[in-house]
């Protein structure tokens, strides 16, 4: 063999020494003969016995190069090698464990999502006598009553799946009877005049509410007379008063002329209207007050213990964290009974809904069990992110089980009206009134020797000094018809109103849309379709005379009218722009009147014209009078006047009997409105009151108050 010029005979014979007892190490390694990979003493005895066979002649210059190699060695011999494992079952075929999880499918029976096939498992399904299969989402289903036979037949597989069960709170709740008859009942208790007021659905929601003890949530959509269900159930519990009723502050006073219309046996006195954080409640039965004072004063509040609680709009107490929110939570752990009132409960996610729940039923569910369940919790670096939803079908089963009563109108539409009229009277305190100029005004108009003209006049003034007296109040009402994200018309006929009504929904940052007479054609059908068609356009601002006609917002469920107009035809034509043909709901119309104001007198007046109308034949289905036809309602309720915030004598004189021929001159004069209805828009103001001698002679404002 030739010598290597680079390497001695010595070196190479060493190496080759080291060649064989390498292989032969990972041979034994592989035969599992060997130690483990990580026993390097015995790996480096037998590289030292390979150089001792080599002999012992490496000059000292050799050694580290030698120990180098060495270690080299060791580091290959020492890398992880799968082989070696003693569990390679563990390795190659690792057996995966399903998670299934359960929830309620409906009211008596529960479902359980298993996301892999499960040969075992499915067999225990198989099994249970109540079990059920949807092809169609591949998940199982069970009576209620077998969940924990069940749970106790997949316990032996927890090796191959894992069962993420109903939370007790719930499986107690669903495991309970939930037979209740509302026909035992009995509702004598409560005044005769509110229980004959009432729609069979209305009772329904009332007897809800006893059955569950004075604990629950109605959350009727909007116009179903949420306020006379509450009032039911607090009445029917009224030895337990003093009654405390929390509102937001634009329709406080829409509760106590409720309690006025359909409590009379309540005495008025028992009223007590909390405006300031310093006023004294004394021994008031009924307490009316809004969130922001409730907040402000709860130290004083709280000294007194309200046995019924009622919470209107209660989506205002949404945020946990909010002051108004802790400050009911305080008053609510006096009370016995407590009652909350909102079409939109949840305005956009279910974690709204807790806090609401919470005032209900205390010892609900936990913050962060109904959050992961509800609210597809997942916790990041910064806490819990509840913003999300899960499990909604069962939750809404859940709330209708505990304390949750919502019927929608598409549900109760046979029972209601095509429309729904009701007042809305005005925070007083917001009105501006007992100016000089006013105070004047008013006396004026309650001299009867003024001629018609000089009537005519002045109340044209009042009408517009009323506007501007009306402006706080209007924009407190819109912030909070704003609270509930649905779609509405607002109709008002000044444009310091139309201009204060814009600036509102401006500073809550909502998309509106606005016609008014310096809208062009072509542009007002660009504006309609917005607000028909897109969800974020919430408002429609609209004068009374120039979109009373020709324009359609079926999209709009609610009008809301903050002027009033002296002709009701005009009224009639502009509910009608969400009241036709595309509508599938009932409309509810409110009108947003203001005691001591110009709104006392054209109340009249337009009951003046509306017996004239019905005298010829040319009714506008707009009745403010007849009980039989509407019923409207203040405040939520369907009421038998528009006009019954007004105390009037029952011997106000009629209006003068028409002749024929009056009658047929009459006719042809509305005829001609309405078919000019485009041209009554740029009238002037004192043409379009069309109020003659006859209209005002009818007008005995002596009885108006």
């Amino acid at each position: 063999m030739s010598s290597n010029p680079k390497y001695s005979d010595s070196e190479i014979e060493r190496k080759r020494l080291l060649a064989i007892q390498r292989r032969e190490l990972l041979t034994k390694k592989v035969s599992g003969g060997s130690p483990q990979a990580g026993q390097s003493p015995q790996s480096s005895n037998s590289l030292q016995s390979a150089d001792t066979c080599a002999g012992n002649r490496f000059s000292n210059g050799h050694s580290s190069s030698r120990n180098q190699f060495v270690m080299q060695s060791q580091i290959k011999n020492n890398r992880y090698n799968p082989l070696n494992t003693k569990e390679p079952t563990k390795f190659f075929n690792k057996q995966e464990t399903a998670t299934a999880k359960c929830f309620m499918k409906t009211d008596n029976r529960f479902a359980v999502d298993l996301p892999m096939f499960q040969q075992q498992v499915i067999e225990v399904f198989k099994t249970i006598p109540s079990r059920s299969y949807d092809v169609k989402t591949r998940i199982w289903d069970f009576n209620i009553k077998d969940y924990d036979l069940l749970m106790e037949k997949l316990a032996p597989l927890k090796s191959r799946v894992v069962i993420e069960g109903l939370p007790s709170t719930i499986l107690r709740v669903f495991k309970r009877d939930n037979n209740t008859n509302y026909d035992s009942i009995d509702l004598s208790a409560i005044d005769s005049k509110l229980v004959e007021s009432l729609m069979p659905f209305q009772r329904e929601g009332i007897c809800y509410g006893i059955s569950k003890e004075g604990r629950c949530l109605i959350a009727d959509d909007m116009g179903l007379g949420k306020t006379i269900q509450a009032l039911g159930i607090a009445h029917y519990y009224m030895n337990e008063w003093p009654l405390l009723i929390v509102t937001p502050l634009s329709v406080r006073y829409q509760w106590s002329e409720a309690i006025y219309k359909f409590l009379p046996s309540v005495p008025i006195h028992y009223i007590k209207h909390f405006t300031t954080g310093k006023d004294f409640i004394s021994d008031a039965k009924i307490v009316i007050m809004s969130y922001d004072i409730l907040a402000r004063a709860i130290d004083s509040v709280e000294k007194n213990v309200y046995g019924v609680i009622i919470f209107d709009e209660c989506h205002f107490l949404k945020s946990s964290k909010a002051a108004r929110t802790k400050a009911a939570r305080r008053i609510v752990a006096q009370g016995k009974r407590v009652i909350l009132l909102s079409g939109t409960p949840a305005l956009s996610r279910p974690l709204e809904l807790y806090s609401q729940i919470n005032l209900i039923m205390p010892k609900f569910l936990g913050y962060v069990e109904y959050g992961t369940r509800y609210c597809a919790g997942v916790r990041g670096a910064f806490g819990w992110d509840f913003s999300g939803s899960s499990n909604m079908e069962e939750l809404q089963l859940l709330l209708q089980r505990c304390c949750l009563i919502r019927r929608l109108k598409s549900e109760v539409l046979q029972q209601l009206p095509s429309k729904i009229r009701q007042v809305v009277v005005l925070d007083p305190t917001l009105i501006k009134t007992g100016t000089e100029e006013v105070e004047q005004i008013s006396n004026r108009l309650q001299t009867m020797r003024l001629k018609s003209s000089e009537q005519h006049a002045l109340l044209l003034q009042y009408y517009s000094e009323t506007s501007k007296m009306k402006l706080k109040a209007i924009r407190n009402y819109v912030i909070d018809l704003l609270e509930s994200k649905s779609k509405f018309l607002i109709f008002a006929h000044h444009a310091v109103v139309i201009s204060e009504i814009c600036d509102t929904v401006q500073s809550k940052k909502i998309k509106y849309i606005k016609i008014d007479g310096s809208t062009k054609s072509d542009f007002r059908k660009s504006q309609c379709d917005l607000f028909q068609e897109q969800p974020d356009y919430l408002v429609a601002v609209l004068s009374i005379t120039a979109a009373n006609a020709g324009i359609t917002l079926t999209a709009a469920e609610r009008v809301v009218f903050a002027e009033l107009y002296w002709n009701p035809g005009v009224l009639c034509q502009a509910e009608d722009r969400a009241h036709r043909i595309g509508q599938k709901s009932s409309v509810l119309i409110q009108f947003l009147v203001a005691k001591n104001t110009a709104d006392d007198h054209l109340w009249p007046l337009m009951q003046a014209k509306l017996d004239v109308l019905g005298k010829a034949g040319l009714s506008q289905n707009f009745s403010v009078h007849k009980t039989t036809e509407t019923r409207q309602e203040v405040t939520e309720q369907r009421q038998t006047k528009l006009d019954s915030y007004v105390t009037k004598s029952s011997s106000q004189p009629k209006p003068n009997e028409l002749s024929s021929q009056d009658c047929v001159a009459l006719a042809k004069a509305v005829e001609f409105e309405e078919t000019n209805s485009m041209e009554k828009e740029k009238r002037e103001l004192h043409d379009l009151l069309e109020m003659d001698d006859e209209d005002l002679s009818t007008l005995d404002l002596d009885m108006v108050e």
